[in-house]
């Protein structure tokens, strides 16, 4: 069965969920609003699009993109898109869709071998922090699921987290002849008991 094409977006009530309005949106996959008056989506993977609030009215701010699966606005007005598929990175955009760059290495962090800690894995979803310093990027991997967070300053990598044992580390097993190591969910963990 082929996916359900939805070509709307609603916007709802934020306290009670009602509809307020329906805007025509040709195969909007990931929508963030930039403010009360303004959003943006990513349409069918490819291009980034802008949607005014009120009016309803749509217009291609970039395209050309491939396997793009989330967005992100920043309060300087910048758009952050995950790309999926070869890249694995997020890309960077001004208001007007021109190209800023990118976050994190070109084709993202490989499947077995060393951990590569500025290489993502299926950026899915982010947010910009309300200091506008920072973007969080949920990552959709198994091996392990990672919050990666970077610095929009530099593009450099200030964190990653991975959740509890059950979300990061399923399974884990703390080397009884050495205890600063562990396996877990297929990664091989070096413990510093300090932190």
């Amino acid at each position: 069965l082929a996916p359900l094409r939805t070509d709307f977006i609603a916007v709802c009530d934020a306290k009670n969920g009602k509809l307020l309005k329906s805007c025509k949106a040709p195969a909007p996959q990931a929508v963030s609003a930039a403010n009360s008056k303004q959003a943006y989506f990513i349409s069918a993977g490819t291009s980034i699009m802008s949607m005014d609030l009120e009016s309803g009215a749509v217009k291609k701010i970039a395209d050309g993109l491939k396997d793009a699966v989330s967005i992100a606005v920043g309060g300087d007005g910048k758009i952050y898109v995950g790309i999926s598929g070869n890249d694995q990175q997020v890309k960077i955009f001004s208001a007007d869709g021109k190209d800023l760059g990118s976050l994190g290495k070109q084709g993202g962090r490989q499947l077995i071998g060393k951990w590569q800690p500025e290489g993502m894995r299926n950026p899915k979803a982010m947010v910009v922090d309300a200091k506008n310093n920072r973007i969080w990027v949920m990552e959709s991997a198994d091996n392990p699921k990672r919050v990666s967070v970077w610095n929009l300053a530099d593009g450099k990598l200030v964190k990653e987290l991975f959740g509890g044992t059950h979300y990061g580390a399923s399974g884990a097993a703390i080397n009884p002849l050495n205890p600063d190591e562990m396996v877990a969910e297929g990664c091989e963990w070096k413990l510093d008991p300090k932190t």
